[in-house]
């Protein structure tokens, strides 16, 4: 998922813009996992696959499909704004208390506002995990009362933050943890999908060993969600799956590729032994030459 400037009116992007009904191809090599070919009719995606096998000879296809690509629905999109909003949040007090600790490890005190958590009390998520004899680190882990140690001193914890809210979405540590620049994410262009609709999702997965072009089904999260399913990977695009459709024809390109890579690696074998055979018949001739010695 990405985000638009800011978190007033966000919304979730996507690397493949364009909507409506595509043919789509899921091609597979052992190195470097899944890819995908979308085109509009059959002719263009046979053209694209042979030009895969081109530069990647033992391609296989692992599925052919008719597909519409969507929008995220209004639900979506008032999901992603929502947990966006918690999650600043979130991030607004871990980055003050965060900070908090370097500036009173740098100076010796705390800065104006913020004090030390007085006595640590176990929250009641931790209650279970932390024993009787527990000692609490200096960061308090599962205290209630703080975060790592730190006390904001504020009468009212949401008006403090509601009034610190734009400069800290204007700073540079929320930017770099909300967005990822860099990325060729733009917002769909397709038609919305209606609210309540089975979608699925194609994510861009790529790396060592990683799935490539993974596609998975779309699951709205529960409230409260820190993200959304599709987690921190590229979006590529949200589609309505049509049906299956048969790929005889590119099967039978693959296939032939790899015959033909049997074919001239056999050749090449059967070059090697010949040469071989031939450097070593010359190697003993001139062996038996030397230790026949000089004629005269």
């Amino acid at each position: 998922m990405r985000i638009s400037g800011g978190l007033e009116g966000t919304h979730v992007k996507v690397i493949f813009p364009f909507g409506g009904r595509w043919r789509m191809c899921r091609w597979h090599t052992e190195n470097d996992g899944h890819h995908l070919i979308l085109a509009r009719t059959h002719a263009a995606i046979l053209t694209a696959f042979k030009a895969v096998l081109e530069k990647q000879r033992f391609a296989e296809v692992r599925g052919y499909f008719d597909i519409e690509v969507l929008a995220p629905s209004a639900a979506m999109l008032a999901m992603d704004n929502a947990i966006r909003v918690e999650t600043a949040r979130r991030e607004f007090w871990s980055y003050l208390t965060w900070e908090s600790t370097s500036y009173f490890d740098d100076l010796g005190v705390y800065p104006p506002g913020v004090t030390a958590c007085a006595a640590f009390e176990a929250a009641d998520d931790y209650k279970d995990e932390i024993a009787f004899d527990y000692v609490p680190d200096p960061k308090h882990y599962g205290c209630k009362h703080c975060k790592d140690g730190v006390v904001i001193v504020a009468p009212d914890r949401e008006a403090f933050y509601q009034a610190r809210r734009a400069m800290f979405e204007a700073s540079d540590h929320w930017l770099r943890c909300a967005h990822d620049e860099g990325k060729p994410a733009v917002a769909s262009r397709a038609t919305p999908a209606a609210d309540g609709q089975a979608l699925s999702v194609a994510i861009a997965n790529f790396g060592h060993h990683a799935k490539g072009a993974h596609l998975t089904e779309f699951e709205m999260p529960e409230s409260g969600a820190v993200y959304l399913p599709t987690g921190f990977s590229d979006v590529l695009f949200f589609y309505s799956p049509i049906g299956t459709l048969a790929a005889d024809d590119m099967e039978a390109m693959a296939r032939a590729s790899e015959e033909a890579i049997r074919s001239e690696d056999k050749v090449e074998a059967e070059r090697y032994q010949r040469e071989r055979g031939e450097s070593e018949i010359a190697t003993r001739l001139e062996l038996m030459a030397i230790l026949k010695g000089p004629t005269t």
